[in-house]
C-alpha cells in the first residue's frame, strides 16, 4: 500500500507540472501569434502604401488587426491546435 502511494505522488507532481507548463504555452502562443499576425498584415500594407508614395496609419491598422484576429488554441498529448480566423494550425509538442 505504501509502495503504491510512494509511486503515485511523483506521478501526480509530474502530471500537474505538465498541465501547468502546457496551459501557459497555449496562452503564450495565442498572445504571440495574434501580435505577429497583426504586425505582418500591417507591415505589408505599410510597404504597399510606401511603394505608391502614400502615408499609412500603422497604429490604427495594428489596433484594428488585433481586435479582428480570432485565435483559439487547445492542446492534446501530441499537439497544440490553433484555429486562426477559421484556419487550423498544428504545433507539435515533440
Amino acid at each position: 500500500m505504501s509502495m503504491s502511494i510512494g509511486l503515485l505522488i511523483p506521478f501526480l507532481l509530474l502530471a500537474s507540472t505538465m498541465y501547468i507548463t502546457t496551459s501557459s504555452l497555449v496562452n503564450n502562443i495565442q498572445n504571440m501569434d495574434s501580435g505577429i499576425i497583426a504586425y505582418a498584415n500591417c507591415a505589408q500594407n505599410m510597404m504597399n502604401y510606401a511603394f505608391i508614395g502614400q502615408v499609412y496609419n500603422y497604429t490604427a491598422c495594428y489596433e484594428q488587426e488585433i481586435n479582428q484576429t480570432q485565435l483559439n488554441c487547445s492542446y492534446n498529448s501530441t499537439d497544440v491546435i490553433c484555429n486562426l480566423n477559421g484556419t487550423t494550425y498544428l504545433y507539435p509538442l515533440k
